[in-house]
């Protein structure tokens, strides 16, 4: 899966999570933030994208959530590092879905 394709839907696939496997059960599922383990409540809960990880022999689709303190220090470097490399935003920062997805998402999270 292209999260950068997805990044106008779901602009937390673009931020990365700590390593799956250091995960409680709880954050896997999005029950809990990814990286501070807070117990999220829909209000609160930010949509960190359909992750694919192994689990044994196959692959399985996670959700992971955030809590929006967590996630709102996290999108700042992802915006000023996908800005450092994107040719669009080089063009024209307003014609780039990824970076308006992210801008979208830091001013949801710090309201």
């Amino acid at each position: 899966m292209d999260v950068h394709s997805d990044a106008q839907h779901t602009p937390g696939a673009l931020l990365p999570l700590p390593e799956m496997a250091a995960l409680s059960d709880a954050q896997v599922r999005g029950a809990a933030c990814a990286w501070c383990a807070v117990i999220l409540a829909p209000a609160t809960a930010v949509d960190l994208g359909p992750r694919r990880i192994r689990l044994l022999d196959r692959h399985i689709t996670v959700r992971p959530r955030g809590c929006r303190m967590c996630v709102a220090e996290r999108v700042p470097a992802v915006l000023e590092n996908h800005i450092g490399m994107c040719e669009q935003c080089v063009d024209n920062p307003a014609g780039c879905d990824t970076a308006r997805g992210l801008r979208r998402l830091e001013m949801t999270v710090t309201r």
